[in-house]
């Protein structure tokens, strides 16, 4: 099940720690939505998947953009190796039925300074996004 983070708009310590992040798929595409109370407009969605001493958790991160406004949500099921792959999978099928089309990027793949702009720039780490 997935829930709304209130008090937080999103997962800017993990710009410093990249190793942690297990998985990132991003959409390709802005897409009109509305979500709680504010308006339809044109936003984007980041699924993160990470791993630390607690554990793994799974993230899906919204960015509306005429509000400039972060929402936050994550998998409150624990995520074993065993459901890993369905977990998020229905993540990942729930984005893209709301019209996202979502690219699987292998941030630990990137070069160091490659990887640790495209985290500064998107707006699941506290950057700009666009």
């Amino acid at each position: 099940m997935i829930e709304r983070l209130p008090d937080r708009a999103d997962l800017a310590e993990f710009r410093e720690q990249p190793g942690a992040i297990v998985e990132l798929h991003r959409s390709i595409n802005e897409n009109l939505m509305s979500a709680e109370s504010y308006p339809t407009q044109h936003s984007e969605a980041t699924i993160v998947i990470t791993r630390d001493s607690q554990g793994v958790k799974l993230f899906v991160h919204y960015h509306l953009y005429d509000d400039d406004v972060g929402l936050l949500y994550q998998e409150t099921d624990p995520i074993t190796r065993d459901n890993f792959a369905m977990i998020r999978d229905m993540a990942i099928q729930s984005v893209e039925a709301m019209g996202f089309i979502l690219e699987r990027i292998d941030v630990r793949s990137l070069p160091e300074q490659d990887r640790l702009d495209l985290l500064a720039r998107l707006p699941a780490f506290g950057g700009r996004g666009r």
